[in-house]
């Protein structure tokens, strides 16, 4: 009652969420939006690195390392496939000695902890795809499927609600 609107991120989100449709008089659907000009282009230096050390073809996990990401879920549908993944981003000291015992065991997942704009657009121009495996309501959008989408990169998603 003492809010003038309520944003939600998406047509659907708002219509599947009990507490956004309490209040449909109050919710507008704003679309989240990135200005491609904000985001340095890698250098062929950086490419080659980074072709050099996990190739092409990848499947890209870009975002904060939390439980709400998914990131168990991404690893057990990589085990035993052999498909090459590349987790990006930073987390606390538990999850990042998981994720380090899971690339320990599978050659094809590669942990590059936190990166630069540079280095982040310099793997999303090689990947194969982006995957975002969060499936819990607190994570309704992750920016790294806009910044996937800004690239031409196919997104691999959950649907929630």
């Amino acid at each position: 009652s003492r809010m003038d609107i309520i944003v939600a991120s998406s047509p659907g989100y708002a219509a599947s969420s009990p507490v956004l449709s309490a209040r449909r008089d109050k919710v507008r659907v704003i679309p989240f939006g990135l200005d491609r000009t904000t985001y340095p282009p890698p250098d062929d230096a950086r490419l080659a690195y980074w072709r050099a050390r996990v190739g092409e073809q990848f499947f890209l996990f870009v975002g904060a390392l939390r439980y709400y990401k998914g990131l168990d879920y991404l690893l057990q549908a990589v085990e035993g496939t052999g498909l090459p993944l590349v987790i990006c981003g930073g987390g606390d000291d538990e999850t990042q000695a998981r994720l380090a015992r899971a690339a320990h065991a599978n050659p094809n997942i590669h942990v590059v902890g936190a990166l630069s704009d540079e280095d982040k657009i310099a793997l999303l121009m090689l990947c194969r795809a982006m995957v975002l495996p969060s499936h819990l309501r607190s994570e309704a959008f992750g920016v790294s499927l806009l910044e996937a989408a800004m690239f031409a990169r196919p997104m691999i998603c959950c649907e929630i609600g």
